[in-house]
């Protein structure tokens, strides 16, 4: 039965379970894998990671929920470098053969590059690179009917000679 209705008969019929969705979420929130990458972990086509997302909704719920822990982990992140930020560490030496381990507070100054980046994607309209102007033209109707056919074809000569396209 299975083989009537695929385009490729001789592939194995993708295998779903109550336990899929369970993947995906840890795939997505704790390795951060992508929609590829959770397909070839599951030994499944990309399409049939579509497919389940379209006809399980609890597999699109629980990959969505699985992919925003992991974009708010990386969030958190930068955030931290773009503010700068302090942990605690161990310093451990060895002078003449005597290790010592000392409890230390590690510092990470601001990152200038994670602050703009964050700048530019939560406030674009200020910090984008590309700042919009506005320019205003009046122009100016002139009547034509007034002038004769050789200082009309004087006016053209002129004008085409003006535009860069038509210059020597």
């Amino acid at each position: 039965a299975y083989c009537r209705n695929v385009k490729n008969p001789g592939s194995m019929p993708p295998v779903w379970n109550d336990d899929r969705s369970r993947q995906a979420f840890f795939m997505a929130s704790l390795l951060g894998a992508t929609d590829v990458q959770i397909a070839k972990i599951m030994d499944v086509s990309e399409h049939t990671i579509t497919y389940w997302k379209r006809t399980k909704p609890e597999f699109l719920v629980a990959l969505n929920k699985g992919k925003l822990t992991k974009d708010e982990q990386v969030e958190r992140s930068l955030l931290e470098r773009a503010l700068g930020y302090s942990h605690p560490d161990v310093h451990i030496s060895n002078y003449q053969g005597e290790i010592t381990v000392t409890d230390i507070m590690k510092h990470y100054p601001p990152s200038e590059v994670a602050c703009i980046f964050w700048l530019k994607n939560r406030q674009r309209a200020r910090w984008a690179d590309v700042q919009k102007s506005s320019i205003s033209i009046n122009l100016k109707h002139i009547d034509l009917t007034e002038f004769t056919r050789e200082q009309l074809l004087l006016m053209e000569s002129v004008g085409m000679k003006l535009l860069p396209e038509h210059k020597n």
